[in-house]
C-alpha cells in the first residue's frame, strides 16, 4: 500500500487531520499551526498515524495491543540518537564519594534542615554505621527498607547501606501499612533503618535500627569501609511504581547503570564541585537519586531546608539556600521570577510537559534543560 503524506502550515490555532483510504493507497493530510506544533513534530505525528492506519487496514483482525504504534521513521530515528553510546562507569558510588573524602574532606557534603556535614564527616559516619549494618548481616544484593524523613542522616544511612553492599530501598511511612507491608514482603529484608521518628513503625514485626547521632557516636570507630564483594554489576537501588495497575513493581538500578547516566546527567547540566544543588523530591521518586548521588559524585552540595523555610515558596526556598542548581516541574517553576533567584545557574525542568512560556521565560537567564533523569532513562535537551 503506498502512503502519501501532505503537511500544511496555517496560522490558526487548530490542527486538522484528513485521512483518505482506497484499497492501495492511503493518504494523510495534516494542517498545523507552527506555533503549536514545530514542522519536524508535525512529520513524525502524521507518518505515525499513517503507519498504524495502515498496519489496521492490512490486518484489520489484530486487537489494538498488537498494532505497532513505532513507525520505520520513528525507528530510524531514535537509532540515529542512540548512535554513540555513553562510555560506561564501572564503578561503584560509595569509592566516588570517599575519593572526594580524601581529596575535600572539609568540603561541604550537605547543609539541611537539622544541620550541614562535610565529606570527611559523611565518610566517617557512613563508615561506621556500614560496619555495623555488615555484622547485622546486609550485604551485595540484600535490600534494605529506610524511613526517613528529609535529614542528613538519611543521606548517611544510604550511602552506610552502599557501603555493606546492601541495596538502598527507601520507602514513605506515611504511606498505608497494608502497603508498606507488601513490599516488604517482596523485598525479604533482614532489618529496617528508620529515624528516631518513626522508630517505632515496625519494632514488633522487624530488627529495627535506628540512626541518629548520638546511636552512630556509641557505634565503634571505624576508619575504613568494611571490605566487601560488591560490584559495579550489584544494585545500588530499587525504587517502586506507584502500583496504580496492580501489584507495585521495583525498578532495579545497578552502580554502572546509575553513574554511566549520572556522567552524562553532570557533564549536560553542569553540576560542578561548587554546585548547590536543592533536594526538594521525596526520597521515593527517582529524581531524589539524582539530587543526592549525583550531587556526591561530583563533590557538590546536597541543600534542603524544613518545612517553616520550605512554607515561604520557592524563590524563597532558592535565595535562602543560595542554590545554583535545580530539578522542577513547569508548573512549579512558573510560580518564580527570574529575577528573583540570582544565585540559579542552572534549571532542570522535567514530569510535566515544558510550554513554550517555560523556554522563554528562562532560556536567556541560565542554563536551561528540559530532561528527564530518571532511574528509566535519560532524555535532554538544552536550551
Amino acid at each position: 500500500m503506498k502512503e502519501d503524506i501532505k503537511l500544511f502550515k496555517q496560522t490558526g490555532d487548530y490542527i486538522a487531520v484528513q485521512a483518505t483510504a482506497t484499497p492501495d493507497h492511503l493518504g494523510i493530510l495534516l494542517q498545523f499551526p507552527t506555533h503549536m506544533l514545530p514542522a519536524a513534530q508535525a512529520h513524525h505525528c502524521a507518518t505515525t498515524l499513517s503507519h498504524v492506519l495502515g498496519e489496521i487496514i492490512r490486518q484489520p483482525d489484530l486487537s489494538i495491543a498488537e498494532v505497532s504504534m513505532m513507525s520505520p521513521q520513528g525507528l530510524q530515528q531514535i537509532s540515529q540518537w542512540n548512535q554513540t553510546a555513553p562510555a560506561v562507569v564501572s564503578r561503584c558510588l560509595h569509592n566516588l564519594v570517599d575519593e572526594t573524602a580524601q581529596a575535600r574532606p572539609d568540603a561541604m557534603a550537605i547543609e539541611g534542615a537539622d544541620g550541614r556535614m562535610t565529606y570527611g564527616e559523611l565518610q566517617t559516619y557512613s563508615n561506621r554505621l556500614a560496619q555495623h549494618l555488615v555484622q547485622l548481616g546486609v550485604g551485595p544484593e540484600i535490600s534494605v527498607p529506610l524511613f526517613f524523613e528529609k535529614s542528613k542522616w538519611a543521606i548517611v544511612t544510604m550511602i552506610a547501606v552502599v557501603k555493606a553492599g546492601g541495596v538502598i530501598v527507601n520507602l514513605d511511612a506515611k504511606q498505608p501499612q497494608t502497603r508498606l507491608r507488601g513490599l516488604l514482603a517482596q523485598l525479604q529484608a533482614p532489618l529496617v533503618l528508620t529515624s528516631v521518628q518513626h522508630a517505632g513503625l515496625w519494632d514488633s514485626e522487624f530488627p529495627v535500627v535506628t540512626v541518629s547521632e548520638d546511636a552512630l557516636e556509641q557505634l565503634p570507630t571505624a576508619t575504613e569501609a568494611p571490605i566487601v564483594t560488591v560490584t559495579p554489576q550489584n544494585a545500588l537501588y530499587i525504587i517502586f511504581t506507584s502500583g496504580s495497575t496492580g501489584t507495585p513493581k521495583g525498578c532495579v538500578v545497578e552502580h554502572e547503570s546509575f553513574l554511566t547516566a549520572a556522567a552524562q546527567h553532570v557533564q549536560a547540566g553542569q553540576i560542578l564541585p561548587s554546585s548547590r544543588v536543592l533536594q526538594m523530591t521525596p526520597y521515593t521518586f527517582d529524581v531524589s537519586m539524582l539530587e543526592i548521588f549525583t550531587t556526591l559524585t561530583t563533590g557538590a552540595c546536597i541543600c534542603f531546608c524544613d518545612d517553616e523555610q520550605a512554607a515561604l515558596g520557592i524563590a524563597h526556598i532558592v535565595n535562602y539556600l543560595q542554590i545554583s542548581w535545580t530539578f522542577m516541574t513547569p508548573s512549579l517553576v512558573r510560580l518564580i521570577d527570574p529575577a528573583s533567584v540570582p544565585t540559579l545557574k542552572t534549571l532542570a525542568l522535567g514530569g510535566e510537559g515544558l510550554g513554550r512560556i517555560d523556554v522563554t521565560t528562562w532560556a536567556d537567564k541560565l542554563h536551561l534543560i528540559n530532561g528527564d533523569f530518571s532511574s528509566f532513562g535519560l532524555n535532554l535537551t538544552l536550551h
